[in-house]
């Protein structure tokens, strides 16, 4: 037994083998030398030899730290205060090999038994603010966060071409036969269960599920390798995962009191850009590489699909009130610019370049009815002002290396009236 004030090992019990109590007394360190192992509890893949965890014992190893009730006044440059260090210095040259190296591991591991409890991971990381009267603020341009990943450089870094840098990952390792009838996720985003899990206490819910902002990233969102024409280094779209991002949303059975979207994106121009480039706020392109497209009835090949469906017996508007229930929008709000003699305003551009032989047509705009539905009431209505014309149709520009299209607007019988221009009041 050692017994030492001044910061050396204390022993409490019956001696090294049989001791119950390990202290380091305030100002003492307790150090392993190079070469030296700590070793708690005995390990097992899958036997019960570690220290057990229980509901009376709910820890293994505990570390307490606080900051003695004093303001945390650092001189120079700020310092990391932490709990615990774990690092791993890495000084060889470590290219030829394979090797996982991990700061800190931490591992939860259920083994050959049911299990069905509220969370379990590998690693916990809260962040918990507890305000006994008054309100904490967190101000500043701190980011406050339960797991902080952050990766770091200094002098000359080179990422290689199939080297993945991140702050944080998420890396499948899912083997044997795992059936997903639930929801497996890389990053899952979420709110305590307050029906199924222990704490019926109400929580508020996320302001944003994802945050990026301004300036932060080269693209905001990137699925899928690299644009390629030839090579499938895309998200791969199968029978079973068809589609590559997937949004659900719902008016939760609630009235709306504001324009609402299921996406919404806006891109702004602030700069007089040069001529010769074009800005999409969304583009969608469908890409036929060497591929013959298949009569699909009733169904087609689409650069962007636009569909309005209705369910039960509702029914569009009052009566009274103007109502348009459509599957594509163009809107244009325009007041105060000017429209150069060259230049056009249009809330629908179509333009094509036609393949070089084809029996088919190519058609500027199609009007098409279902054959599980009613005719259209108009192929084309012009609603509004009288001023200009209603419809123009213009031959395409000779410069142009392309052929015209056959047919500009085709509506082929499906119509009540074909074409009506006017006012509906």
């Amino acid at each position: 037994m050692a017994n030492d004030t001044q910061g050396l090992i204390q022993i409490i019990g019956g001696g090294v083998n049989g001791a119950t109590t390990l202290e380091v007394f305030s100002g003492g360190t307790f150090q392993l030398d190079k070469g030296a192992t700590f070793i708690a509890g005995v390990f097992s893949s899958t036997g019960v030899t570690g220290i057990t965890v229980n509901p009376t014992t709910t820890a293994a190893f505990r570390v307490y730290s606080d900051d003695a009730g004093v303001a945390l006044t650092p001189s120079g440059s700020v310092p990391d205060l932490r709990t615990g260090i774990f690092r791993y210095l890495v000084t060889a040259d470590q290219s030829a090999v394979h090797a996982r190296v991990w700061g800190l591991q931490g591992l939860a591991k259920v083994y050959n038994c049911l299990f069905s409890e509220e969370q379990i991971g590998g690693i916990n990381g809260r962040f918990e603010v507890v305000q006994a009267s008054a309100t904490t603020t967190l101000g500043g341009y701190g980011i406050s966060s339960g797991v902080c990943g952050i990766f770091a450089t200094a002098g000359t870094t080179t990422i290689g071409a199939t080297h993945i840098a991140a702050g944080v990952s998420a890396i499948s390792d899912i083997k044997g036969t795992c059936t997903q009838t639930g929801k497996a996720v890389a990053f899952y985003v979420g709110k305590y269960d307050t029906t199924n899990w222990s704490d019926a206490t109400a929580r508020t819910t996320w302001g944003y599920g994802l945050y990026m902002p301004a300036g932060v990233a080269g693209a905001g969102i990137q699925i899928g390798t690299s644009l390629s024409s030839t090579e499938q280094t895309g998200h791969h779209i199968t029978s079973g995962t068809t589609r590559a991002i997937s949004i659900w949303a719902d008016d939760n059975n609630v009235a709306l009191t504001e324009d609402t979207q299921g996406i919404n994106c806006r891109y702004a121009i602030f700069h007089a850009q040069a001529a010769g480039y074009a800005a999409a706020v969304l583009r969608g392109q469908l890409r036929i590489v060497n591929s013959n497209l298949q009569p699909n009835e009733g169904k087609g090949w689409y650069g962007v699909s636009g569909v309005i469906e209705t369910s039960g017996t509702p029914t569009t508007g009052d009566g009274t009130h103007w109502t348009v229930l459509g599957a594509l929008n163009g809107s244009i709000s325009a007041a105060g610019s000017t429209v150069a003699s060259n230049a056009v305003l249009t809330g629908l551009h179509i333009t094509g370049k036609c393949p070089s032989s084809q029996s088919g047509e190519m058609l500027g705009i199609l009007f098409e009815a279902s054959a599980q539905g009613f005719e259209h009431t108009f192929g084309f209505a012009g609603i509004g002002a009288t001023d200009g014309n209603g419809l123009e149709v213009k031959a395409a520009d000779t410069a142009l290396a392309h052929h015209d299209y056959t047919i500009a607007v085709w509506i082929n019988g499906v119509g009540t009236r074909y074409i009506d221009v006017g006012r509906i009041s």
